[in-house]
């Protein structure tokens, strides 16, 4: 839930700028910038948060 909200509000914010500027070329920036900020916010919690990922590696 936390994730959804956080990912609606970054969206939200994105869609405000690109409907104040009006700039294809910036939305794309900023639409890739965001989709790389949430793998990498994403990524960082899963490995802090799961212990079953940890086990994955440790097996290897």
């Amino acid at each position: 839930m936390l994730r959804g909200t956080a990912f609606w509000s970054i969206f939200k914010t994105t869609s405000r700028k690109i409907s104040s500027m009006h700039n294809a070329r910036t939305f794309c920036y900023s639409m890739i910038y965001t989709l790389l900020t949430t793998k990498l916010f994403t990524g960082h919690r899963l490995m802090k948060s799961e212990p079953i990922s940890k086990r994955g590696y440790q097996k290897t």
